[in-house]
């Protein structure tokens, strides 16, 4: 059994934090954890895309002939850093995102603030 432990700020995931917990025969068997910590909050207000307009984004990347299942999109604040490593990553800042969870799991995020 694996129990996964989204982090959040204020009701608000946070994209790729979490913590996962493998149990075999009711004992813990392993630990897996990629946690990112919300140190100072911006006052600056960002228009944020609809899911929509994230999903036409997302969609315009994919192969046409590709059969693409959409099973969640959901709103997330997210580091932009596609080679994070939890302990090299000391300060950067998160932006919201659209989080879209596909084709059994696989996972893309959509800058979802508007300039």
């Amino acid at each position: 059994t694996v129990v996964r432990y989204k982090n959040s700020y204020k009701n608000v995931a946070i994209g790729d934090s979490f913590m996962e917990v493998s149990f075999e025969k009711g004992r813990v068997k392993d630990v897996t954890r990629q946690r990112l910590t919300v140190n100072n909050q911006s006052k600056k207000k960002l228009k944020v895309t609809s899911p929509e307009e994230a999903l036409l984004m997302f969609m315009s990347e994919k192969d046409p002939e590709e059969m693409i299942h959409v099973e969640n999109i959901q709103l997330v604040f997210w580091v932009n850093t596609p080679d994070f490593n939890g302990e090299a990553l000391v300060s950067d800042t998160a932006f919201p995102a659209w989080e879209i969870t596909y084709n059994q799991g696989q996972t893309k995020y959509i800058d979802a603030y508007k300039a």
